[in-house]
């Protein structure tokens, strides 16, 4: 399953960590992922045609877990 995770990316030395500060690697021409903001018009679409209904849905964001 693919997972998408956060690191930290410096730009000037090109250093990758973790969370913790543990080097992962370097790379000069590493571009940031913008994070998603809101839900997408998809996702509500997907929900909705699984069954789920209107007051779930905003419950499930108001959770963050969508």
């Amino acid at each position: 399953m693919k997972k998408t995770i956060t690191l930290n990316f410096d730009p000037a030395t090109g250093q990758i960590t973790d969370a913790n500060g543990t080097f992962i690697g370097t790379n000069s021409i590493a571009v940031p992922v913008e994070p998603e903001t809101g839900v997408s018009i998809d996702k509500i679409c997907k929900l909705r045609n699984a069954g789920f209904t209107a007051e779930e849905i905003i419950e499930l964001h108001r959770k963050e877990v969508i």
